[in-house]
């Protein structure tokens, strides 16, 4: 198996699972402490992999692309925080089948700012993971 398709699949599952156990705790946690208690689990998982890896490792914010890096990491934030108030209230399966959109988003972007080029099967797929969320989100 190709690396990339290991790790691929590696985070489906963990992502999977931080969808799962988002919607349990939500249902004793307000938003706002969910998110606490997710971000001391970020920087669990931070210092682990620091202390594992990172350590030799320096980062400079002058680096040209440190800001965007930083931005990625308070998007994600961001987008985790309103997951979380999405859990709440809504089914877990409509909600997960939604936000699992976002790479529709991030394609588009890359195509338009990054250069990637859209090819045929691209676009199909693209367009059968839109239905499926429709279907599996956003119908009745």
């Amino acid at each position: 198996m190709k690396s990339w398709l290991f790790c691929a699949l590696g985070a489906m599952g963990l992502w999977g699972l931080w969808g799962f156990l988002g919607k349990a705790a939500s249902r004793g946690l307000p938003p706002r402490v969910l998110l606490w208690s997710a971000s001391l689990g970020c920087l669990s998982a931070f210092l682990l992999g620091y202390l594992l890896l990172g350590r030799g490792t320096s980062v400079s914010l002058k680096e040209p692309h440190a800001l965007t890096g930083f931005l990625s990491g308070l998007f994600l934030i961001g987008g985790l925080f309103l997951f979380y108030l999405a859990l709440e209230d809504g089914e877990t399966t409509r909600v997960v089948f939604v936000t699992a959109a976002y790479p529709a988003v991030t394609v588009l972007l890359a195509v338009f700012f990054l250069g990637e080029t859209l090819t045929a099967a691209k676009i199909a797929g693209s367009l059968l993971v839109l239905a499926g969320v429709f279907l599996l989100g956003l119908g009745s």
